[in-house]
């Protein structure tokens, strides 16, 4: 049964009355789906995002599982371009550094490999990318660069046919 303003305790009854009105309206809005699930929050923020009554007043519902679902939304977008723009700058900073497209290349191949492991068994295991992943993803970018550099520059400095020698005593 709906609950009317006569079945709240005073306490809430106080918690949400405006000081400068007497009638009021409090609508609590109970979802049907777990909501620490993102997909479930971006949807429940669309259902809810304007409520209109009949007599013609829009309003417009707070609370945390909005504010997450508006964080999600931002981060979807953002994440991707921070992604894509944590390589880019990688790829200039490589070329800058070595000067050579085949050199960034060889020392892109051990991120690339990295990223596409990492990938394959997300899927394997059935995995999905999520808001923390697409944080963390532009770090593991930047760090996992580091790696194919030290390789690459102990490459250099051994010689032809050093790569064993290189990917045993590099890095220890």
């Amino acid at each position: 049964e709906p609950m009317t303003r006569a079945d709240l305790p005073i306490n809430v009854i106080r918690q949400f009355t405006p000081a400068h009105k007497k009638n009021y309206t409090l609508a609590y809005i109970y979802p049907s789906l777990e909501l620490s699930d993102g997909r479930n929050a971006l949807a429940f923020a669309e259902d809810v995002a304007e409520i209109h009554t009949d007599d013609g007043k829009t309003y417009y519902p707070a609370s945390a599982n909005i504010v997450f679902a508006d964080t999600l939304r931002v981060m979807m977008y953002d994440s991707r371009l921070a992604v894509i723009a944590s390589l880019f700058v990688v790829l200039i900073f490589l070329y800058l550094h070595f000067r050579r497209v085949r050199d960034v290349w060889r020392v892109m191949m051990p991120l690339i490999c990295g990223i596409l492991w990492m990938l394959g068994v997300m899927v394997a295991m059935g995995m999905r990318l999520s808001f923390f992943n697409m944080v963390v993803l532009p770090s593991l970018i930047g760090i996992g660069i580091d790696n194919g550099v030290h390789l690459y520059h102990r490459y250099r400095a051994e010689g032809p046919g050093s790569m064993p020698l290189v990917m045993r005593t590099t890095g220890r």
